[in-house]
């Protein structure tokens, strides 16, 4: 019995000690995608392993136009999210290869009057999209990345039109995937404990 016990303990100080070994880190910095989205990303976990959080944009619009007595109103509001697991091998002392998935959800809204016709579409778009990237690590602290990540997403909702008090609302569900230059992800990033 004192045998097993003294095993036990050996073993569990072993994990424990183990456990201290690992460091963990925080990354906090800004992301950019088609140069014309950007936001803002956090990660946690260890050096090997990370959790990511990631808001791509926020992003609106309100815009009235007149021309010779015909308003032109457009309103639009739109936001991304993003959550997943990168994962990091050493390449050299500064560069740094990471893979890994996210799940993501945007939601979009966008509406139209112009001379009393009225269009509105409501986009809801959850995803899944890989990781592939390189870090390249500036000092202890700095880093620049980017990744690509192909993505297939489930765009579903609804258009409506509206003119002379009749309404028509139309299904714009979508299945879309692939790869092009949207997909390509910056990162400006500051690492710390």
């Amino acid at each position: 019995m004192k045998k097993t016990l003294l095993i036990l303990i050996c073993i569990a100080s072993s994990y424990y000690i183990t456990a201290q070994e690992t460091t963990k880190q925080k990354e906090v910095g800004l992301v950019f995608n088609s140069l014309n989205n950007f936001g803002v990303t956090y990660k946690t976990g260890t050096y090997k392993s990370l959790w990511r959080f990631t808001s791509l944009f926020v992003n609106g619009n309100d815009f009235k136009q007149t021309i010779d007595t015909i308003d032109n109103i457009n309103n639009s509001f739109g936001f991304g999210l993003k959550f997943g697991k990168e994962f990091r091998k050493n390449i050299n002392t500064n560069l740094e290869f990471r893979y890994g998935a996210d799940i993501s959800f945007t939601y979009s809204k966008s509406k139209q009057n112009v001379d009393s016709r009225e269009l509105e579409r409501v986009y809801y778009t959850p995803g899944f999209n890989l990781v592939f990237g390189l870090n390249y690590v500036l000092g202890e602290n700095f880093i620049i990345g980017a990744e690509l990540m192909p993505e297939i997403a489930y765009l579903t909702g609804t258009e409506t039109r509206k003119y002379n008090g009749e309404e028509e609302k139309v299904d714009i569900s979508r299945l879309s995937y692939g790869f092009d230059s949207s997909s390509v992800l910056i990162t400006l990033a500051y690492r710390f404990d």
